[in-house]
């Protein structure tokens, strides 16, 4: 079965502050996988091929983020939400 981890569970950010260290790696189905997320916070990325969110918070709030990863068979899992405050 398709399986999705995190390096890390992030939870603050800061804007202006690069934030970079959560790698996300899909495991047990058919490669290449594709990362996918809901709308991240201004100024987060997720890199859609290397599952790598980083960025500069542009905006201060408390934000639910959820990813997940789809491989060449158009499987999906996702882990659950968890939210990542961004301080001012």
């Amino acid at each position: 079965r398709l399986s999705l981890a995190a390096s890390a569970t992030p939870t603050t950010g800061k804007v202006g502050v690069a934030y970079a260290g959560l790698t996300l790696t899909g495991s047990k189905g058919l490669k290449p996988y594709t990362f996918i997320s809901d709308p991240l916070p201004d100024g987060i990325t997720l890199d859609a091929s290397t599952g790598v969110v980083s960025g500069t918070p542009t905006q201060a709030g408390s934000y639910s983020m959820k990813f997940g990863v789809r491989d060449s068979y158009r499987r999906v899992t996702f882990l659950p939400a968890f939210t990542l405050v961004v301080e001012p």
